[in-house]
């Protein structure tokens, strides 16, 4: 189905963004710099601020990305691909063992103690 972009907006500049009639096509350079299936931080300037928003990865609309965001930035951590609904928890279960195998690591559910009774 194409591909999707996450765009980092940082606050304190939407005065600029707002003024700013050039904004769409920064956002379309951006992304189309950073290319497809990509990562990493692409700046887009807006007014007088050098980094108004960020791009921060493009990827295919079959995978779901896990991306942090904090402290000015933003990384895709992992992607799962064929989630499902991510806001279901088997589709958040993907996501978590895609991270977690990604890091060297392995997810077990807890056991069910209602069984035990």
């Amino acid at each position: 189905m194409g591909y999707n972009s996450c765009l980092m907006i940082r606050n304190d500049s939407l005065d600029q963004l707002a003024n700013d009639p050039d904004f769409g096509r920064k956002v379309a350079e951006a992304v189309k710099s950073l290319g497809h299936a990509r990562q990493g931080l692409v700046e887009i300037p807006s007014g007088c601020c050098a980094n108004a928003a960020a791009v921060i990865a493009s990827h295919h609309a079959d995978q779901t990305a896990i991306i942090a965001v904090g402290e000015n930035y933003g990384v895709v951590l992992a992607h799962a691909f064929h989630v499902g609904s991510y806001s279901e928890p088997e589709g958040q279960m993907k996501m978590l063992k895609a991270l977690a195998d990604k890091l060297g690591c392995t997810v077990t559910e807890k056991p069910d103690k209602t069984k035990d009774r």
